[in-house]
């Protein structure tokens, strides 16, 4: 390879990489809910009784949306079937306090502050509508 193909190359690895870290790091959560707020709140209303799963599963359940919200695009019926499988308002709780605060090139935010930056309205609305026929009183 000779230089001018290696500037190329190298130029072009570099513009996408400050395209990706832009485009990651000027997204803002737009939900007004903190760490402390929103994981704590929720482990603190938390009946481990309501829950209908073992508490790794919660684990896998947040690392599969984030997963689902962390790329470049997200994938929504990902995090659809994730949320589909609560059943009950502690369900909810447990799966926000399991996913903590993550980050990811430059953002770090909570559960709902990573769906609001990585979802629409209408795919929030459709999140909200799964957890109210699943009769579960939670909204994001």
């Amino acid at each position: 390879m000779n230089n001018k193909n290696l500037w190329i190359y190298g130029g072009t690895l570099g513009l996408i990489a400050l395209v990706v870290a832009y485009y990651f790091g000027s997204r803002t959560g737009k939900a007004s809910v903190t760490v402390l707020n929103e994981a704590g709140n929720a482990a603190n209303e938390i009946n481990t009784a309501g829950l209908t799963y073992q508490l790794s599963t919660y684990d896998q359940m947040a690392a599969g949306i984030y997963e689902a919200v962390s790329g470049i695009f997200t994938d929504e019926q990902a995090v659809y079937s994730e949320i589909s499988q609560l059943r009950t308002r502690d369900d909810i709780l447990q799966l926000i306090k399991a996913f903590g605060e993550r980050g990811f090139w430059g953002f770090k935010g909570t559960f709902s502050e990573w769906i609001y930056q990585g979802m629409s309205t209408s795919e929030i609305a459709q999140i909200n509508s799964i957890l109210t026929r699943n009769n579960i009183d939670y909204k994001l």
